[in-house]
């Protein structure tokens, strides 16, 4: 990809220094993130339904709409397809909303290698650090343990 002074654009990349725990935590902490906005937009899309449907039932009531000398004042159906044209609106960025926090989140929960580390498969990458060139801790120590637990299990079943 070329600027448009004809040079390079340098793509940012990730740091060594950011392990897959890192990443997916940060994937994990998004996700909740997500759900708790996809909570208060179906919070918000009650209230604006509760309010909207007293609006309505106040529409009903002739008395609101008796005086109509001043330009201003509405009649109640002008009331009601107000309402209607507002929740509408509404409607139309709930599912707005909705499509992008479902995009979102499936451009969140793509990537495998996240939910792998927090469930307790290390991935291969992980084996040795990007830095230094040594086994991880985590690496070395589920291998030993692996190696181990056999072992152990035979002495105890005796």
């Amino acid at each position: 990809m070329e600027s448009t002074l004809g040079l390079h654009a340098s793509k940012t990349q990730a740091s060594p220094l950011e392990s897959e725990t890192f990443r997916a935590q940060q994937a994990e902490s998004r996700l909740q993130q997500l759900g708790r906005s996809e909570w208060w937009l179906w919070l918000s899309a009650l209230l604006v339904t509760v309010l909207s449907a007293t609006a309505f039932v106040l529409t009903a009531i002739p008395s609101y709409f008796r005086h109509s000398e001043h330009f201003y004042e509405i009649r109640s159906d002008q009331a009601r397809w107000g309402i209607l044209c507002l929740l509408l609106l509404f409607n139309g960025w709930l599912v707005c909303r909705q499509w992008r926090f479902r995009r979102r989140r499936r451009e969140l929960s793509r990537g495998d290698a996240g939910r792998k580390v927090l469930t307790g498969q290390i991935p291969e990458s992980l084996s040795i650090d990007a830095v230094t060139g040594l086994h991880t801790r985590a690496r070395s120590s589920s291998s030993s343990l692996a190696k181990r637990l056999p072992a152990l299990s035979n002495r105890t079943a005796r």
